[in-house]
């Protein structure tokens, strides 16, 4: 009883082309059993891809864009190296290498700590200033986000290298989001997190960061805002990394809104619910962010770089192990791919002199010859506290591939070389093969072991020919004859076609009428006991529409819709007006009546079906015309807030509808409140202050659809029914309120949806 999982078709035979006017046999073989044939769907389905198209994923849900790719790789050698003790028993040794010492010593006796110690001499070492933060991310940990923060971790990549440790954040639009409930308070800005400390390289970043605050008013009320803080260089650095601390506070209080300073309370309590960085999503921009914080004072970071011979070199693991009581090997696995000059030297050790060494030269003299006598020799052995320590080189690690590949589409052929960026590759499938709707990925995560590109053919449809690698000059370093390499297609483009229909499968007689097919569960249905399943199609019996009226009918607008082909059944006809119902009333052979579905002025299309005959052809646009026949009341305040009904017809049924139409007042916007058909409702805005007098006469305009039309008569904004205040009793009280406040002045009946003291 095997049951598939859903009838979608997960791989394809070969190809088949299939020419115009040729007849194909498909036969499909499928057991349904009669013990579940009662309660389960037939789950036999033949599908197709069709490969000759120009539709892609962009165009319709079953395309499937092509995807193809290629690799080459080589098994390299990694560095190896021994070290042994003779006559040091318990010692504390710092080691280096390129002369950059470890930050911490290790022990001749004990091997616990010597991969740890070793791994953090090839990263960005970093000092800071403080210790003690609100909050703190250094990147390292994989699982740890602050709420909200966004973004993903990179541990390689191309000008990703860290500012401390072994990892950066790639970004992250989001940095922080709290709640500003009690389980998830904002972070004090003029205490706890009053610094934000934070590295950043890469030219993605633009306009600074958006902080979201909560803050008291003048009126102890709780608001919440957004205020952008400009960041001095953010955004501007391609390759090098920037650490910088902004003061929150002070950011809020210099770069508030104007209204947000009316009515911010000074000295109030500050928090800091989001925190966003906006950054540019093009690829070929980086955005990288390190060693972010949240404190109470300003933080400073002291680095050390990683004792690479290039500071961008990456770590995958360093391997120790312990062959006996007085020797360890380390074997150096990076992810960065090395040239020769930047491959390892021997480690070395601080304050031992090299036996094989001879030399009068000192101080900083000597640790050059030393470092240098350490890249180009096989065997050190450090004299330390009347014992030594010899350091041999067990293999040495393989520099990274050269040469050329080159890859050949439909004849043409390009060379690059190995590890080129993806971008400059795009840009060669771009201008030389002429592709210019690939979209070529970014694989950040690649090593210096194995090269690999991969892209989609986001524009152009249809089944692609194999692209062609040859890595024959591509030169080697690791173990002998090891590069391998292909090309390689992981998606055929095409179309699906899941359930064809069952004329697919039939093979009409020559000059036959089309056939009608029914499916029953799945099943398609046979033409049996000499049952006739032909179809014609009848230009004849097709209506046409010529023209169409209008009239307004107890508040609805009636359509007469004129054409030929027409039946005189008014339940037959089915008729669209730009997406609209209009129901058929009455109908004759030559015209409908039909009742419009209310809705918003505008130019639409009439589409009509006779139902027992087909659609209409013909091409008719019905104009239903905005009207304004009155509105009241016709005046109000010159301060706006007067609610006006609006009487007409053309107007939006909903209030979304009203989103790109307008009523105005005086050239302004007059607020939406109710809206029908016939109806609409909207307060006025106050008076322009460039014209504002004791009266003033204001023209009421509604635009809908493109259509503007104007009232018969104009608005009056009145002084005389504009609430004004002549006196407060008491003008001053405690801060903890409760005293009664007493306020004379005029028009106070005034109504408004806006009345609030």
């Amino acid at each position: 009883e095997t049951k598939c999982p859903e009838n979608t078709p997960e791989t394809y035979g070969d190809k088949i082309e299939l020419i115009e006017g040729e007849t194909y046999y498909i036969e499909a073989v499928h057991v349904h059993r009669d013990s579940i044939a009662s309660n389960t769907t037939n789950f036999l389905q033949i599908s197709f891809l069709q490969s000759n198209t120009f539709l892609t994923e962009k165009d319709l849900t079953l395309a499937s864009s092509e995807k193809q790719g290629f690799w080459v790789q080589e098994t390299r050698v990694l560095e190896k190296q021994k070290i042994t003790f003779e006559g040091i028993s318990g010692a504390e040794l710092t080691l280096t290498h390129n002369g950059i010492p470890s930050q911490s010593p290790v022990y001749s006796d004990d091997f616990s700590d010597w991969a740890e110690n070793v791994d953090t001499m090839f990263q960005w070492q970093c000092t800071k200033s403080q210790n003690r933060f609100k909050l703190v991310n250094d990147m390292e940990d994989p699982d740890y986000k602050f709420d909200g923060q966004g973004g993903q971790y990179w541990s390689y990549g191309i000008n990703s290298e860290p500012f401390c440790g072994k990892t950066v954040l790639s970004k992250p639009y989001g940095l922080l989001r709290l709640s500003g409930n009690w389980d998830q308070p904002g972070l004090e800005i003029s205490s706890e997190a009053k610094f934000f400390c934070f590295a950043h390289k890469g030219t993605a970043f633009y306009n600074g960061i958006d902080i979201y605050v909560q803050y008291q008013t003048t009126h102890w009320q709780t608001w919440r805002s957004w205020v952008n803080v400009p960041v001095e260089g953010l955004g501007e650095s391609k390759d090098e990394w920037t650490y910088q601390c902004i003061d929150m506070e002070e950011a809020f209080l210099n770069n508030k809104a104007s209204w947000i300073t009316h009515w911010y309370r000074e000295g109030s309590p500050v928090q800091l619910l989001h925190l966003n960085m906006a950054h540019d999503t093009n690829t070929r921009k980086d955005g990288f962010l390190d060693e972010l914080s949240f404190g109470s004072k300003e933080n400073t970071i002291e680095r050390i770089a990683p004792a690479f011979a290039s500071s961008t070199g990456r770590m995958e693991e360093v391997i120790v192990n312990s062959t006996s009581a007085d020797s360890v090997e380390i074997e150096f696995n990076p992810y960065t791919c090395q040239t020769e000059e930047e491959t390892f030297s021997l480690m070395g050790v601080v304050g031992g002199t090299i036996d094989e060494m001879t030399t009068a030269a000192t101080g900083a003299d000597l640790m050059q010859e030393q470092i240098a006598f350490l890249k180009s020799n096989d065997k050190a052995t450090f004299s330390v506290g009347g014992g030594k320590v010899i350091v041999e080189r067990l293999s040495k690690e393989s520099p990274k591939m050269e040469g050329t590949f080159s890859l050949t589409l439909e004849g043409k052929t390009v060379t690059a070389e190995p590890y080129i960026e993806w971008y400059n590759l795009q840009d060669i499938f771009e201008n030389e093969f002429g592709l210019m709707g690939v979209e070529m990925g970014d694989h950040h995560w690649d090593t210096c072991y194995k090269f690999s590109r991969s892209w989609t053919y986001a524009y152009i449809g249809g089944d692609q020919p194999e692209i062609e690698l040859d890595y024959s000059n591509v030169i080697n370093y690791g173990e002998a004859d090891s590069v391998r390499g292909d090309a390689w297609t992981s998606r055929d483009g095409g179309v699906k076609i899941i359930q064809p229909g069952g004329d697919f499968f039939r093979q009409p007689a020559e000059g036959s009428d089309p056939q009608v097919t029914v499916w029953v569960n799945g099943f398609l249905c046979l033409c049996a006991g000499g049952a006739d399943c032909s179809f014609s199609y009848d230009s004849s019996l097709t209506p046409t529409i010529l023209g169409v009226t209008d009239t307004l009918v107890d508040g609805s607008i009636e359509l007469t819709i004129t054409g030929t082909g027409f039946t005189t059944d008014a339940s037959d006809f089915t008729i669209d007006v730009g997406g609209r119902n209009c129901e058929a009333t009455v109908a004759t052979s030559s015209s409908v009546t039909c009742t419009l579905e209310n809705g918003p002025a505008g130019d639409f299309d009439i589409t009509l079906w006779v139902q027992s005959r087909g659609q209409a052809s013909g091409s008719v646009t019905f104009t239903l015309s905005l009207t304004v026949d009155s509105f009241s009341p016709s005046s109000g305040s010159v301060g706006g807030g007067t609610t006006l009904t609006i009487l007409g017809t053309g107007f939006p049924n909903t209030m979304d509808e009203w989103e790109s139409n307008e009523v105005a007042v005086g050239g302004s916007s007059c607020t939406i409140t109710e809206t029908s058909y016939t109806e609409v409702k909207c307060v006025t805005p106050k008076e322009s202050t460039s014209r504002r007098r004791k009266r003033a006469l204001a023209d009421l305009t509604v635009t809908v659809n493109g259509q503007t039309v104007s009232a018969s008569g104009q608005y009056n904004y009145d002084a005389s029914s504009t609430p004004t205040i002549t006196t407060l009793d008491p003008v001053t009280a405690t801060p903890m309120g409760g005293d009664t406040l007493t306020i004379i002045g005029t028009t106070f009946g005034y109504e408004s949806p806006f009345n609030t003291v």
